[in-house]
């Protein structure tokens, strides 16, 4: 699996509440360091799983992202170890780094925190035909939580299930709400639905 990394330091003069502790007010949460990740994502039984933790700008790990594919039965033993419930193709987090107890990630949106609802879950069925452009379900996304935009981009799947995703996160969210921002396209289009609702 290829994985490569490409950190992009944030320049900013603002100061930290809190000392940038991520637990508090919308004023509390801490400038990132901008990171992207190129994964190689398999679609297969054997599945795929990755990680990579989110930093302040002064190294402190804040946030800590995972996605993971593949096999129901890898996805539902993380699911019940760590209580939250994986049931997409493409399964990817984001949680608060070092919280022992996780909740909801904070990718599903602040209007309906249930996870099977968050925009980090990927169908196959989304990635291809007419919903793989739609803005906000197919298969480029750009989530804002806490004044991050987290950008999902999955390439087209080949014919051995492999496909490519890449992940980016900036300070340019202007949602500074705990959980994500609704989607500006209204709705869940039938067509991106599939079988799955």
């Amino acid at each position: 699996m290829r994985i490569y990394f490409t950190l992009l330091f944030a320049v900013s003069n603002c100061q930290l509440g809190d000392g940038g502790n991520v637990h508090g007010n919308d004023a509390d949460w801490p400038e990132i360091r901008e990171v992207r990740a190129t994964w190689d994502v398999s679609f297969a039984r054997d599945g795929f799983r990755d990680s990579l933790t989110v930093q302040d700008r002064y190294g402190n790990p804040v946030y800590e992202f995972e996605c993971f594919s593949g096999g129901d039965a890898d996805q539902l033993r993380w699911s019940n170890e760590n209580g939250v419930m994986l049931i997409a193709d493409l399964s990817c987090v984001l949680f608060e780094a070092g919280d022992e107890v996780r909740g909801d990630s904070l990718l599903s949106q602040v209007d309906d925190t249930r996870d099977y609802q968050s925009r980090g879950f990927f169908w196959v069925h989304q990635l291809t035909g007419q919903c793989a452009s739609h803005e906000a379900y197919g298969a480029n996304r750009s989530i804002s939580v806490r004044g991050i935009e987290v950008h999902l981009s999955v390439g087209a799947i080949g014919p051995d299930r492999m496909a490519t995703l890449e992940v980016e996160f900036t300070n340019q969210g202007e949602n500074r709400s705990p959980f994500a921002a609704p989607p500006e396209y209204p709705g869940y289009p039938q067509y991106c639905r599939g079988t799955e609702e």
